[in-house]
């Protein structure tokens, strides 16, 4: 996984009140996994505009899935929304950017 998106992993597992980024990549369906793993995949996608097929290789999962979750964020008008949206937004005031070598990586 590329540093830049472990870091946002890690900043969504913290506000979960998980200790490990890792979390995130299990396959596990339970609720507050699923939810925190979608979140993590639409600021992925939001910040560094990856493609679904690169966000399916970064997660461990089918690009379908990376759909799903990136449309599921954006639909939702509840307590999901509002934490993506504050974590977007303590993002945006983060310096979290892809090195030279990872850029290079995108194609």
């Amino acid at each position: 996984m590329r540093p830049a998106i472990r870091a946002i992993c890690q900043i969504v597992a913290e506000h979960y009140g998980w200790n490990s980024a890792d979390e995130i990549l299990t396959r596990s369906r339970h609720k507050s996994v699923w939810e925190a793993r979608s979140i993590a995949i639409w600021l992925s996608r939001r910040k560094y505009g990856l493609s679904y097929p690169e966000l399916g290789r970064e997660f461990r999962l089918d690009h379908t899935t990376c759909i799903n979750s990136v449309q599921r964020v954006d639909k939702s008008g509840g307590l999901m929304r509002v934490t993506a949206d504050e974590l977007d937004g303590h993002l945006r005031s983060a310096t979290v950017t892809y090195p030279a070598s990872d850029a290079s990586s995108l194609n």
